[in-house]
């Protein structure tokens, strides 16, 4: 998979978490990896690009993350027809 398809894709996950609940909370690189089918290694090291990018927030080893106002935008205008 293309390192843009797995961005949205991890995006997607952390939308799932805005949408779903409340009072969302952080999600944990394991659900993501899980839920994607991909190691969490390479969770760890896209969501790490991700949010240099600012799209996500993550802690410091990259182990919990929540998408931002600019993660949402940006996941908007690149699959207008799933999230708008």
């Amino acid at each position: 998979m293309s390192s843009m398809v797995l961005k949205k894709k991890i995006l997607g996950v952390l939308m799932d978490n805005i949408t779903a609940n409340k009072y969302p909370d952080l999600v944990d690189s394991t659900t993501i990896a899980e839920k994607l089918m991909l190691s969490e290694t390479e969770v760890k090291r896209i969501i790490s690009s991700m949010s240099r990018m600012g799209v996500i927030e993550s802690d410091q080893d990259f182990r919990r993350s929540l998408i931002t106002r600019e993660g949402i935008l940006w996941l908007q205008k690149t699959d207008p027809q799933s999230y708008n």
